[in-house]
């Protein structure tokens, strides 16, 4: 991950604030971007606690020598010498240049609070909010759920990937585990509750949720009998319930369980649990999330493409490409998917991100004849015309001589980075329902074909999968994937359903350009033919 290892703790105590929603779990770029401003906040939060460290330690000094004074003088004298007089002058002067300093002191502190609290309202904008640290949460058991990792494992594969172990506070770890219960995720509950029952019995003091669960003890206990109740684990709940009444002796709710927990042992009721029942799983599914898992174990780019290789060569049918020919293979047929290489430098593709960096917005879909954000869409990204820079209009240019089709009526470059664990579900990019879709409103038809350049490479995870047709292609900086959406009867090819894997280690940013049927009926002909 890219956060530090007290990432999600700092996210945690922030959100507490009740600042706006910036949805930086939905961006690896983001949260990068918020990590550099969580260090200077805690920079101008430290100063500010020295400097005010420094002022008490000083006006404490300050009242010990007023106090001894006026013990001192306790007793008023009236005949008091001159000398004496001078003294005790002189000491009062002595006292008020140090009170003036105190006073300056105060001011100074005020006005260096003042600066703190403009900051934090400078940066507002870019803190997290409560839905950052559910998603944050939210992503990992994405890819615990998909890669089938527990979370002892999910730990220590970031751990060896940071470099440095990662060590999950109680809170960050008890926070996973309630939104696991929360989304019906059983078998994850009981995992994160069990590390979280491990830390609270190895910390000597209670944690700060223990502000919201009085009685944390039996709380996280409670999970752990819930999750083995629905797990079938009937001994292992009742085992959980027997010590919330040891720290919980009027606990009506355990009582009651305990009853029902006998019962089920005594008459031998044993569920069988099926850990695919936690969520609805379909078939395509179930093919999405194996293809991810057999791309996560493989490391080697070029061997993956030789194996699925139909055809390769160089593509130069146009003058843009004669003197400088593009790389290209056939890694299925039906579909039909290409793949170009070097289709832009690393410069390029750096430049290509910091275009969109200040335009990410949160990624939309297409929903019952409106755009609307969505769990299963987890990214950000934003629209680049080709005036927007050379760079993206050269690449549009190339695209368009490499494929032939006219990007006269086509979208805009899109950019787009994922964020945690970010990842998109199996979809079409053409409407299936296009005479009630959004699309129709551009005038142009529906999405003929699509063109996805990847602009750097993944460290672990975010392959592109196309379950239908059983391939994977791995993130490679510079090489773009281009297949047609439609038949050319100008029906949906279903076997285009693709996905975009959950990211494990590191930041995945990708191009995308989508071609609409208008201005393509010369490049691409239609036919009648119902089968193509």
């Amino acid at each position: 991950m890219a956060c530090d290892k007290k990432g999600l703790a700092i996210i945690l105590v922030l959100c507490s604030f009740h600042w706006y929603n910036c949805e930086i779990f939905t961006s690896t770029a983001h949260l990068e971007t918020f990590i550099h401003t969580k260090f200077e906040l805690m920079k101008r939060l430290f100063d500010y606690v020295d400097h005010s460290e420094r002022i008490l330690k000083d006006l404490k000094r300050f009242s010990g020598s007023n106090r001894h004074t006026q013990s001192a003088n306790g007793d008023r004298e009236v005949n008091v010498s001159v000398a004496a007089r001078a003294v005790q002058l002189l000491g009062y002067y002595s006292q008020a240049r140090r009170r003036q300093a105190i006073l300056d002191w105060f001011s100074d502190k005020q006005q260096k609070q003042r600066k703190l609290i403009g900051y934090i309202e400078e940066i507002r904008n870019s803190l997290p909010s409560s839905e950052d640290v559910t998603g944050a949460a939210t992503a990992i058991l994405r890819l615990q759920q998909t890669y089938k990792m527990d979370a002892r494992s999910f730990i220590e594969l970031n751990s060896i990937h940071s470099g440095r172990p990662i060590d999950l506070s109680l809170e960050e770890v008890y926070h996973i585990g309630r939104i696991a219960f929360t989304e019906g995720k059983v078998a994850l509950t009981k995992q994160w509750m069990l590390l979280a029952l491990e830390k609270s019995e190895n910390e000597t003091q209670q944690s700060d949720v223990g502000r919201d669960f009085p009685n944390y003890n039996v709380d996280i206990r409670d999970h752990l009998a819930y999750a083995n109740f629905k797990l079938g684990l009937y001994s292992e709940s009742l085992k959980y319930t027997k010590e919330i009444l040891q720290w919980d002796k009027n606990n009506e709710d355990a009582k009651f369980n305990l009853a029902i927990l006998n019962r089920k042992l005594e008459s031998g009721q044993f569920k069988e649990y099926n850990p695919e029942s936690e969520q609805e799983e379909y078939y395509l599914q179930q093919k999405y999330e194996a293809l991810c898992r057999d791309a996560l174990n493989r490391s080697n780019f070029i061997s993956r493409a030789f194996e699925s290789r139909y055809r390769c060569g160089f593509f130069n049918k146009h003058p843009l490409l004669v003197l400088r020919p593009v790389k290209y293979e056939v890694i299925s047929l039906a579909p039909e998917i290409y793949l170009y290489y070097e289709m832009v430098s690393k410069l390029e593709a750096r430049i290509l991100k910091r275009l969109a960096f200040p335009y990410l917005e949160r990624a939309n879909v297409s929903e019952s004849n409106k755009l609307t954000t969505t769990s299963y869409r987890i990214s950000k990204s934003c629209w680049l015309p080709d005036n927007e820079h050379q760079v993206v209009e050269k690449l549009s240019r190339k695209i368009e001589a490499i494929t032939g089709l006219n990007t006269e009526t086509s979208e805009d470059l899109q950019i787009a980075n994922y964020g945690i664990g970010g990842h998109y579900e199996p979809h079409y990019d053409w409407s299936q329902n296009f005479e009630r879709s959004v699309m129709k409103t551009f005038g142009q038809g529906n999405r003929i074909a699509t063109a996805l350049l990847y602009l750097n490479d993944v460290t672990s995870g975010g392959a592109t999968v196309f379950p239908e047709a059983e391939k994977t292609i791995l993130p490679a900086s510079g090489t773009m994937a281009f297949w047609y959406n439609l038949h050319m009867n100008g029906t949906g090819d279903t076997k285009t359903i693709h996905a975009a894997c959950p990211v494990v280690i590191g930041t995945k940013w990708v191009a995308t350009k989508w071609f609409h049927e208008r201005g393509q009926e010369f490049r691409r002909p239609c036919t009648r033919n119902n089968m193509w």
